[in-house]
């Protein structure tokens, strides 16, 4: 039975989501998208994925995270940054959207304490508009955070605060722990400036941008540049703190008749990591429009492959009438596959109506290309996920859906409250391999015993990063499998990613995969990058207090 009948009430609409240790997922809004606030803003639920009860995450940073960014540390805490200022669409400069706020703060489940919102150090100021009485400046309504291989997070994009010199924060900033237990935010460059304003100004991207960590240590964009419509790399530096720029291609969807690239309604993923290929084939997948397109990196090095070598190609989606899925959400799965659910058909002018809602799902392969459509049906999603809609693995491998607004409209009255469970042919098969015995964390590098059932049979080992979602993108998400051998009985010798930058360090499912393509029921594991480093109980003290 794919969709678990069983409908939960969410009590809050889920515009944000992520995984949390301990088998719980935490979600939120903020204000949820009512400009009268009669909820106030700290909405705040946190989903128990073994019983399915919902509990009340009391209190909050004391700022409105409705459309923040945000990003799993390498701690597996949470951090959250930007949000809502003001509901209000500003005149002049500011024209159409929202300003957004400084605010960033941590969020983390450690039992037998309650999961808690403590504040951090704010996000950097920006410039004063000189002709602006508001002085609310720098902060980020509408950014993508993304978490490096060394285990800082990135901040991208976003509108800053009405007083603000610029109308998009396009020169990023990076949240360093240290030191603990504020932290601080490191910008890339200068808004005064001249020449480093203008290098990222060329490079600059919508709000919510697509971007992904690769193996080489660079972050990718698959949103393409405002400016010249391209896709392009970033290279972070911190000594001193900047960054370069790298011109990959063309934006080959953009010239697609029905590809609406808007970024905050189309999703992006990095395809499957695998240790057999040597972590040399680096895919990039993003969906939402008519067709899907794959840009492959595998043969790209930044600054040395010329711009135009490599070119997106499309992959044709197998639903009939290849309907746009504006807003769907896609979900890397144990066995690899992309699970591609939700979304709108909209209009070719984007008006947002759930009567066009998508309810059949799509599975993309990434060994073959190819999608497949889930037409049975007992495949169909009772609940239309429209704008600020949300959907994360669960370490058991099934899919946990939430969120959306009625025809994408504001107002409690069109919050969708309704959670409602995927679960993937392989649950519940009682032929699924089982994993025995593996340690609970692990560093870079190691090789560690790992005791399952049908060892002889099993084909893959990989771990899954635990998620975090918001507005049609899952920046966290990720999936890397790992070389291992068989040394009899039950025993499989497993060789854990060689660096950050393959898997950045932080919580993941760890999942073992048969012959038959069955993986197993997985079992949380904390990553690590560095075994000198205490990240772990770094911010015991904070949450303590």
């Amino acid at each position: 039975m794919p969709w678990n009948p069983v409908l939960i009430d969410s009590e809050i609409l889920a515009v944000h989501a992520a995984f949390l240790n301990f088998d719980r997922i935490i979600y939120f809004a903020g204000s949820q998208y009512d400009a009268q606030k009669p909820t106030g803003i700290e909405n705040t639920r946190l989903y128990n994925c073994g019983t399915g009860e919902v509990s009340k995450v009391v209190g909050g940073p004391g700022f409105d995270l409705f459309c923040c960014g945000h990003a799993l540390s390498a701690n597996g805490t949470l951090l959250a940054a930007g949000g809502t200022a003001a509901y209000e669409q500003a005149s002049g400069p500011h024209a159409t959207h929202w300003p957004g706020t400084r605010g960033a703060a941590v969020v983390r489940y450690k039992p037998p304490s309650a999961a808690k919102w403590v504040n951090i150090a704010p996000l950097n100021r920006g410039i004063q508009d000189p002709h602006s009485e508001s002085e609310e400046t720098g902060g980020r309504w509408y950014p993508t955070l993304l978490t490096l291989g060394n285990g800082d997070i990135l901040a991208l994009s976003g509108h800053p605060g009405d007083g603000d010199l610029e109308h998009n924060n396009f020169i990023p900033e990076v949240f360093q722990p240290f030191p603990w237990p504020d932290g601080e935010w490191h910008r890339l460059g200068s808004y005064s400036n001249a020449a480093q304003r203008q290098l990222f100004d060329n490079h600059r991207t919508t709000f919510y941008p697509r971007a992904h960590l690769l193996p080489t240590g660079d972050v990718v964009f698959t949103t393409m540049t405002e400016l010249n419509r391209r896709t392009v790399s970033m290279t972070v530096k911190d000594n001193p703190w900047s960054a370069t720029f790298h011109d990959v291609c063309q934006f080959t969807p953009v010239n697609g008749p029905d590809y609406n690239n808007v970024g905050f309604r189309e999703t992006s993923v990095l395809l499957p990591l695998l240790a057999g290929e040597q972590y040399q084939r680096r895919r990039v997948l993003i969906a939402g429009g008519k067709d899907a397109w794959i840009l492959d990196l595998s043969d790209w090095e930044p600054g040395k492959t010329p711009p135009d070598a490599l070119q997106w190609e499309r992959t044709e989606r197998a639903l009939s009438g290849h309907p746009r899925r504006m807003s769907g959400n896609a979900v890397l799965l144990p066995t690899g596959e992309v699970l591609f659910v939700g979304g709108v058909k909209g209009t070719i002018e984007g008006l947002e109506k759930d009567s066009t809602g998508v309810q059949t799902p799509e599975v993309f392969d990434p060994h073959t290309n190819k999608w497949t459509a889930l037409t049975a049906p007992k495949e169909r999603a009772k609940v239309v996920r429209n704008y600020h809609s949300v959907a994360l693995l669960m370490r058991d491998g099934r899919v946990w859906t939430a969120g959306s607004c009625h025809d994408g409209a504001s107002g409690l009255i069109n919050a969708e409250m309704r959670i409602e469970i995927y679960e993937p042919w392989y649950y519940g098969n009682p032929n699924r391999p089982e994993i025995l015995a593996a340690p609970d964390r692990f560093t870079t590098g190691d090789q560690f015993v790992l005791r399952t059932t049908q060892a002889t049979e099993i084909r893959g080992v990989a771990m899954v990063r635990a998620g975090s979602c918001t507005h049609a993108f899952n920046a966290d998400q990720r999936y890397v499998s790992m070389a291992f051998h068989h040394e009899g009985s039950n025993i499989l010798i497993v060789t854990a990613p060689p660096n950050g930058n393959i898997a950045p360090a932080g919580i993941y499912f760890l999942y073992t995969i048969n012959d038959q393509g069955l993986p197993s029921e997985g079992i949380t594991i904390y990553h690590n990058t560095d075994p000198a480093s205490d990240t772990e109980g770094s911010w015991d003290a904070l949450f303590q207090t």
